[in-house]
């Protein structure tokens, strides 16, 4: 009851202060939707369990390469071996993500497709919630496999959630396949790092009808296939460790069943938890990284809006102080005054993260406004469950009592007969004074570790964005294509791509057209093994380095320019000698101080003939910006057919005003060539750029809220230290100080508190930007410059948050000041 009579008038109070209401909630409202937008992010990619039974029993398998070290994936073989020898698993699973093409009519769409084994849903444990899923009994015999489950949206979007879906016919790549059940909403695959979660199921007995392939390949039967992704259950009782030892012996047994060209390559298979699984083990450490800098940033935004409501609450307490006094003098207890106190604070609280619920809503559209936030193609669902929610109440709840319990405790610390008479208790106006000095040193420090960091981070996105090599990215048209799911040959999509070439290149307003099988910076390498001999070197060496494969007329289409020597032409064709374009790199770690042109090279593949070096372009990045540039080599197109390649055009105007043209060359090709997505490099480029991008745009606005929240702290506090002052003041005035003698006087007190704030925050930046190296591109995180403007510009703003109070206190009428109690 009593506490219910607390809330009553609490509620009061805040309606007789709707100013001081409104601002701490505001505050609370940004705090709080910035931590629980982070914390969704932190949920939907690392904490999220699989939506299916017993999630912690499921593992990955993955591969480590014994001579390199680096991790693959597995061969449909592999997992075949292991499903059948292995006693630790009650099942085992393998799938592979391909694109399909879907033809309905005249109409073609792109879908994203899982190949998977018959045990797929088994394993999972889950089922359809339309129909049924894939089992054994469709893959027993070729013919009667051709069945599809497909996902809830993909359901939605063609047949509007009908029952008539199940038995229906889909087609794909020119192949029937029937649909025999729909997934529940809530099943949208088992990894995340793709940019669409996939739409259609089929068994991966059905991978040359769905995906044709180039030439006969052994995806079934090859041990060297390293494509499929393998997952298990665990059997009770079976521990982490235990499969581990189990499937390291059977690793070992497999390799003796690979055929002589891979039974030299030595691999273990490595067990992670489903969890860990959901992206490539590799990105983890820094996807955890750029998390754990975003929670931080965000939870120091949190501690300034806590700090500033505290000294908005102390000065509450002191304006308040004789209304505490009077219900302490009639019987009231200092342990039920500051259960008062601290009701209000957690109902300020709740409000802000109430508040803050809608403001998280809005940070997570702006998140999600950032195609690949971790410079891999990951696809995160940020929700506000109830996970989010929980997590948002008890914030709610802590930043009520860590901004609440001072002010609480020092306001009911008071002397009645001073309160009572309505004077300043000198001995509590001091101690107040300085824990309000005190906040607002902490919140200046704040302020500079928030502007260090995006300062760092605006830096280097410029730095980023100035190292690519790409001459007017906004000028240049890009659209991939999947020539495989439409059954083309080598010979047939060498014609395709030539035809399509010559065509794009006539439009009028197209200045160049070209081929590229790897954009650079979207978060890929073509890696080559080659055979080279050095300028000192009598024999040839073995080594990797990246390999693209371009059409005539690349370089001169992305503006890439020659150092020496010359591009590749028409002249550059199947029969005639081959040849290769390298980079500045290349050159000088492989013939530093030698002419390049016309040294030579070979692959690693049997029979491959010798490669001759006929021109240098400049040094580019490759996989993305970050990344050191490494020796790579260019290979026409004629003489390296492949099926896979993006189209690239240089327009004299905007770009994708030539969307629709592009589309009618490619239609009177083929009708049934279904482009990707269209979208200028410059496009292409600010997507690589996306954990860079969205580091600076959310650390900037957070900065300028920790700003802005230092500013108001600082005024606030002049201003009721002036007002506490005034009769002082006065006497000051009164006996002859002059104006600018008291704005002095009150702005050099004030600043005391800011230079010592800026001092911390400038240490403690120092130190923690260290662990954020990794994250930044050509600066440092002692870079001058950006600390000398973080405390040019927090100085400046601290002076003129301190100069109206300042330049009010020097107009006190000495006259009204000595007749204040």
């Amino acid at each position: 009851m009593q506490g219910i009579q607390d809330v009553r008038y609490a509620l009061r109070l805040f309606r007789k202060n709707p100013g001081f209401t409104a601002i701490a909630v505001l505050s609370l409202a940004l705090g709080i939707g910035a931590n629980t937008a982070i914390f969704s992010l932190i949920d939907a990619v690392l904490l999220r369990p699989l939506p299916v039974p017993d999630p912690d029993r499921l593992v990955a398998i993955y591969h480590r390469d014994l001579g390199r070290g680096g991790l693959s994936s597995s061969s449909y073989p592999d997992y075949e071996f292991y499903r059948d020898q292995n006693r630790v698993f009650s099942g085992m699973l393998a799938y592979l993500r391909v694109p399909m093409n879907l033809t309905a009519g005249d109409a073609s769409e792109r879908l994203s497709g899982e190949l998977v084994s018959p045990d797929y849903f088994s394993t999972l444990g889950i089922q359809a919630q339309r129909g049924r899923v894939i089992q054994a009994s469709d893959v027993s015999a070729k013919g009667r496999n051709a069945v599809a489950v497909i996902s809830h949206n993909f359901w939605q979007r063609h047949f509007a959630g009908a029952e008539p879906a199940i038995g229906s016919t889909l087609t794909i790549a020119r192949h029937p396949f029937t649909v025999i059940g729909v997934m529940p909403e809530s099943f949208r695959g088992l990894v995340l790092d793709w940019s669409k979660p996939p739409d259609v199921w089929i068994p991966a007995t059905m991978y040359a009808e769905a995906v044709p392939p180039l030439e006969p390949a052994p995806v079934l039967t090859g041990w060297g296939f390293h494509s499929f992704l393998v997952m298990a259950r665990l059997k009770p009782g079976v521990s982490l460790e235990q499969a581990q030892a189990a499937l390291s012996v059977l690793s070992g047994q497999a390799a003796s069943q690979r055929s002589q060209v891979f039974r030299d390559m030595r691999f273990t298979a490595e067990v992670y938890p489903a969890q860990r699984a959901r992206f490539w083990p590799s990105y983890r450490g820094p996807i955890i990284q750029f998390l754990t800098m975003l929670g931080a940033v965000v939870g120091l935004v949190l501690l300034a809006a806590c700090f500033n409501l505290a000294n908005l609450s102390l000065a509450r307490a002191f304006e308040r102080r004789q209304e505490i006094a009077v219900r302490l003098s009639i019987g009231a207890g200092r342990g039920a005054l500051i259960r008062q106190m601290l009701i209000e604070s957690l109902l300020l609280a709740i409000f802000g993260g109430v508040a803050g619920l809608l403001m998280a809503e809005l940070i997570m559209r702006f998140l999600q406004g950032f195609p690949t936030p971790f410079r891999i193609p990951i696809a995160f669902d940020a929700v506000l469950d109830w996970r989010v929610l929980l997590f948002t109440f008890a914030l709610s709840l802590l930043t009520g009592i860590a901004f609440g319990l001072a002010p609480a405790l020092r306001g009911t610390r008071t002397d009645l007969s001073v309160a009572l008479k309505g004077a300043g208790d000198g001995r509590s106006s001091r101690g107040g004074e300085r824990l309000r000095g005190i906040l607002v040193c902490a919140q200046v420090a704040l302020c500079v570790l928030l502007l260090a960091g995006a300062g760092l981070m605006v830096r280097t996105l410029r730095n980023a964005i100035a190292s690519d090599v790409t001459a007017d990215p906004s000028n240049v048209l890009l659209v991939s294509f999947d020539l495989a799911s439409a059954g083309y040959d080598n010979t047939r999509a060498g014609a395709f791509y030539s035809a399509l070439q010559d065509r794009v290149e006539a439009l009028p307003g197209v200045r160049r057209a070209s081929l590229v099988q790897t954009v650079p910076l979207g978060g890929y390498r073509g890696g080559s093994d080659v055979l080279i001999r050095g300028v000192n070197d009598a024999a040839e060496q073995r080594l990797q380095v990246d390999f693209n494969v371009v059409s005539h007329g690349y370089f001169e289409t992305v503006g890439l320019p020659l150092v020496q020597g010359r591009f590749f032409t028409r002249r550059d064709r199947g029969g005639a000698p081959r040849v290769a374009v390298v980079n500045e790199v290349w050159a000088q770690r492989f013939w530093p101080g030698e002419n390049a042109i016309g040294r030579s090279f070979r692959l690693t593949e049997p029979g491959s003939p010798v490669v001759e070096v006929v021109g240098v372009v400049r040094d580019g990045s490759f996989r993305n910006l970050r990344e050191p540039v490494r020796a790579c080599f260019y290979v026409p197109l004629a003489q390296h057919p492949g099926r896979g390649m993006n189209l690239q055009v240089r327009t004299a105007g905007d770009a994708l005003a030539f969307v629709g043209a592009v589309k009618q060359e490619i239609r009177a090709l083929d009708q049934n060539i279904i482009p990707g997505d269209f979208l200028t490099l410059e496009s292409h480029r600010n997507a690589s750029l996306s954990q860079e991008r969205l580091s600076a745009s959310l650390l900037s606005g957070l900065g300028v809220l920790a700003l802005v929240l230092a500013a108001i702290g600082i005024y606030g506090v002049l201003s009721f230290t002036v007002a506490q002052r005034n009769r002082e003041i006065g006497i000051r005035i009164a006996l002859g100080a002059q104006t600018a003698q008291v704005v002095r006087t009150v702005l050099g007190e004030s600043l005391r508190m800011v230079v010592l704030g800026l001092a911390l925050g400038v240490v403690g930046a120092l130190w923690l930007t260290r662990f954020i190296r990794s994250l930044l591109i050509g600066v440092d995180p002692a870079d001058p410059l950006t600390f000398g403007a973080i405390v040019i510009l927090l100085g400046t703003v601290a002076a003129v948050a301190a100069f109206i109070p300042a330049r009010r206190a020097a107009r006190v009428d000495p006259m009204v000041a000595l007749r204040q109690q």
